[in-house]
């Protein structure tokens, strides 16, 4: 099977660095995407579930905390469901820079 090329490699600089940045084609959208009826419905529900996160981060004073909080659950929740006994969790480390 002959496969076609997907992309190309760029150099660019940033500031006096050069680096080679992996540049994709773009895709060929035949038929042209439909974003009709459920779908537009789903994507305007995504997009105001997205809103309503970032009204809710903005008010939390350590947005990092929270969210290690959710994965730290997660994590309990898969290491139980595979049979691995479950630990006492331990305290997220704090960092100097991130009292600013």
């Amino acid at each position: 099977m002959k496969r076609r090329q997907t992309d190309h490699n760029e150099i660019a600089r940033t500031g006096e660095e050069p680096v080679c940045a992996f540049v994709p084609k773009l895709l060929p959208l035949q038929p042209a995407l439909d974003l009709g009826g459920t779908r537009r419905r789903l994507l305007e529900q995504a997009l105001l579930a997205c809103g309503r996160l970032d009204g809710v981060s903005a008010l939390l004073p350590d947005p990092d905390l929270f969210l290690y909080a959710y994965v730290r659950r997660e994590t309990n929740n898969h290491w139980e469901n595979v049979g691995v006994r479950k630990q006492r969790p331990r305290q997220p480390a704090r960092c100097a820079c991130s009292t600013q």
